[in-house]
């Protein structure tokens, strides 16, 4: 009659003695064979789960700044591309990304203040989720050596001061 347990195999020697559980085995076979990738990956998302608990919230503003928030993004609409990206290089922020990335930017930066580079490279420009009020260096392109520097150092909100837009 079958059974709906989980039955633990083990190996046995000639003479008949348990040698090692067979799943312990293969959890241990498992876990050797993880690629470095895949640890950053892991330790990745366990430390953007600890930013997020730590903030425990949905999203960084308050009901007034998301109201400002919410108009800045009606009334940017209006700018080109150029004036958009203009705004953001005077105020030094990152310049890639659609329209529609590039207002969302703006009006957080104006709402917030603008996002300094990362403290731990120095040279990388910090992202930031407003959902989960985690910032994120994604490194940087180092001019002597023409390669990218990469970074992915995370930050809580409250670990990032925020300096004053610039109109």
């Amino acid at each position: 009659m079958p059974t709906n347990k989980r039955r633990s195999a083990r190996k046995r020697s000639k003479s008949g003695e348990d040698l090692v559980d067979a799943n312990e085995d293969h959890a241990q076979h498992h876990r050797k064979g993880k690629t470095s990738i895949q640890k950053q990956k892991e330790d990745h998302n366990r430390e953007i789960g600890k930013l997020r608990r730590r903030k425990g919230t949905t999203t960084v503003y308050t009901p007034s700044q998301l109201l400002r928030y919410q108009e800045l993004l009606e009334e940017l609409k209006s700018h080109t591309l150029e004036e958009l990206k203009e705004m953001l290089r005077k105020n030094d922020q990152r310049i890639v990304g659609h329209k529609d990335e590039l207002i969302a930017r703006i009006a957080d930066c104006k709402v917030l203040g603008r996002i300094q580079h990362c403290p731990r490279c120095k040279e990388g420009k910090l992202t930031f989720d407003h959902h989960t009020g985690v910032y994120r260096c994604p490194g940087y392109r180092d001019n002597e050596e023409e390669e990218f520097e990469f970074c992915n150092k995370k930050y809580a909100f409250d670990e990032i001061k925020r300096e004053p837009w610039i109109d």
